[in-house]
């Protein structure tokens, strides 16, 4: 994502419509309506939410999400709906998986990663940990050397820089595990059962018909021509020394982490509606008011 490669593959139509939304005021108000057109209804902040996580992955400091809510109450069907957004190519999606299986999994670098249902024993729970915390995997394996036919052991490491997503319907989050995500919960209100019985009766109609038809693709084409636009630029914060976060509790010191790289990931989402700036050693894109503003309200009203 974001290199020469990947941008050759876009036609110049794509690129104009790929950078037609990502220079959009209305940028994220696109995301939450493409995402209703797509089937979810309601949920704004966690489908915004989401969509810039999942963008991140090809960041240093990707965010990841861990979605709590009772079972059928649509967690399954907000991560489905994102991953539509996201070129296939740059999606791990895993529905179960061996003690050991990430520690050999063949490309790990850059991926938005959905795990499924945080069902996973202490073995791969501790993983994910140390995956989102150090970047990488590593373990010491025995191997049977050829020429002598001793057994010795190797040291093993496989790189891993991922968006991960979750979701899981245990409200008790082992805190070593919410230390590491953004947890959120899904809308479990009346008024957003409403919302979907609405939006279902109009399953079997010729009016949804067309709009899968016709807009679907559409949206889908759309939002995979921006994600292979957005370059993994270095993002500068301006505001360090004016912000001031609670520290009552041990946790805060990695919140916080997350209020900034969260503040950091809507800069990069709106990269192309900045002015690129460059120093004597880097190029780069200043965070905002308005990325201030946005990730404020997302981090108060989540």
């Amino acid at each position: 994502v974001g290199d020469d490669k990947e941008e050759q593959q876009l036609t110049d139509e794509e690129k104009q419509i790929g950078l037609e939304f990502l220079k959009s005021p209305d940028l994220f108000n696109q995301i939450v309506k493409d995402m209703e057109v797509l089937g979810y209804v309601g949920e704004d902040l966690n489908k915004i939410l989401l969509y810039i996580a999942s963008s991140t992955r090809v960041l240093d400091d990707p965010i990841s999400i861990m979605i709590i809510s009772q079972s059928a109450a649509g967690k399954s069907f907000l991560i489905e709906t994102v991953r539509k957004l996201i070129p296939p190519a740059d999606v791990v999606a895993i529905t179960s998986l061996s003690d050991m299986a990430l520690n050999y999994s063949p490309n790990l670098m850059h991926k938005f990663l959905i795990m499924g249902e945080a069902v996973h024993n202490e073995v791969v729970e501790h993983q994910i940990r140390d995956m989102l915390s150090n970047k990488e995997l590593s373990r010491l394996v025995t191997v049977k050397d050829e020429k002598t036919g001793k057994m010795t052991s190797e040291f093993m490491v496989t790189k891993a820089v991922v968006s991960m997503v979750m979701g899981g319907t245990n409200y008790d989050v082992n805190p070593e595990n919410a230390s590491r995500f953004f947890v959120v919960n899904v809308d479990e209100s009346i008024d957003q059962t409403n919302r979907i019985h609405a939006l279902s009766k109009n399953k079997h109609s010729l009016e949804t018909c067309y709009l899968k038809e016709d807009v679907v693709s559409l949206i889908i084409n759309k939002h995979h021509a921006a994600q292979k636009l957005l370059s993994p630029i270095l993002i500068v914060n301006p505001f360090r020394d004016l912000l001031n976060f609670p520290n009552t509790t041990m946790r805060s010191r990695r919140d916080f982490v997350r209020f900034i790289d969260l503040l950091g990931g809507v800069c990069f989402l709106r990269q192309y509606q900045k002015e690129k700036k460059t120093d004597t050693r880097f190029t780069y894109v200043e965070c905002d008011l308005t990325d201030y503003e946005i990730t404020y309200n997302i981090t108060v009203e989540m």
